[in-house]
């Protein structure tokens, strides 16, 4: 490794003040791009911007050229639908849902549904832990519908180790996947 000449140093701290690359500045002095940028770092400090001359050269340019005012915003406005408000057609709409006859299947179906949403909800007793404040063995099943989250009650039960919930629990939560036959799957 050769020392920088005095000359060689004067050259590379200009021409880098003058924007030129370390690539550029290394092909003048016949040394290498690493080397230019080490010498350039160790006099100058922190490296050069090298977006800053664009940025300079704009800020020149706006001195030099009146800013024009932009045109006031214009309201927008309101969604409108062949007359309708967008408001007006959603009502109308739920209107009409409501309205829809029900069929026997359906009140049927919604009656089903409820069955089974009150056979899986369990009113929470009163000494059901909370949920965020069970053990890590108790069953985490959570109990009841809370009007905030956490008031959240939950089984308590002893969990038998594998997950998160006791025996009970856990025939509820993991159901086997039925199993289809592959003959009827190929035709």
């Amino acid at each position: 490794m050769s020392r920088w000449t005095e000359t060689e140093q004067k050259t590379a701290l200009s021409m880098w003040k003058d924007g030129q690359s370390a690539g550029e500045i290394a092909a003048i002095l016949d040394r290498t791009r690493a080397s230019v940028i080490g010498f350039v770092h160790r006099n100058l400090g922190p490296r050069r911007d090298p977006w800053e001359a664009q940025r300079q050269a704009q800020r020149i340019a706006a001195r030099k050229s009146p800013r024009t005012p932009k045109p006031p915003r214009q309201p927008k406005a309101p969604s409108v639908r062949k007359g309708r408000s967008l408001a007006k057609e959603t009502t109308a709409l739920v209107n009409r849902l409501r309205a829809a006859p029900t069929t026997a299947e359906t009140l049927a179906h919604r009656a089903q549904g409820l069955n089974t949403i009150a056979q899986l909800e369990t009113p929470p007793a009163d000494d059901a832990p909370l949920l965020i404040f069970r053990p890590a063995s108790a069953c985490a099943w959570p109990l009841g519908r809370p009007a905030r989250p956490a008031e959240q009650r939950c089984c308590g039960a002893r969990t038998s180790g594998d997950g998160p919930y006791c025996d009970e629990h856990s025939q509820r939560a993991y159901v086997a996947a039925p199993t289809a036959d592959l003959g009827e799957i190929a035709a």
